[in-house]
């Protein structure tokens, strides 16, 4: 681990910013969710619904967008880690 730090160390920001970013895809969810929850309350409360159909029905809905989100936030970053000494990295070198 040492020896990516010294021998390319912007690369490793970036690698551990990316890793940063993909953690935040937990929280892209937990903020769909509460979004969700906030909205099926309002609607609730708007049409004075007393079983918070649209509670449940917007939570249950927005399960499918919050794992779609997070396995998007997730494959996004992490393909774009690099490690050191991969073919890229040769061809960078190479190309000057």
């Amino acid at each position: 681990m040492e020896e990516n730090k010294k021998s390319d160390p912007r690369r490793y920001a970036l690698n551990v910013t990316l890793v940063g970013a993909a953690s935040l895809a937990g929280f892209a969810t937990v903020a769909i969710l509460f979004l969700a929850l906030f909205a099926g309350l309002w609607l609730d409360n708007f049409f004075s619904t007393e079983n918070h159909i649209y509670t449940i029905v917007l939570l249950c809905v927005s399960v499918p967008f919050t794992l779609m989100a997070m396995l998007w936030v997730v494959r996004f970053t992490t393909s774009r880690i690099q490690l050191s000494g991969s073919p890229k990295d040769e061809e960078d070198a190479a190309s000057g």
